[in-house]
């Protein structure tokens, strides 16, 4: 379990999302998603 939690904030570190608010994240990921529905 600690493993996973120093993973995600590693890579949360490494891609810039650690400085991302809830709402950013949220809009980026609501944004990947749409994407990929439209590609189907």
């Amino acid at each position: 379990m600690r493993q996973k939690l120093e993973k995600s904030l590693e890579l949360a570190d490494k891609y810039g999302i650690s400085n991302m608010s809830m709402e950013e994240i949220t809009s980026e990921v609501k944004a990947v998603r749409r994407n990929t529905k439209s590609r189907n």
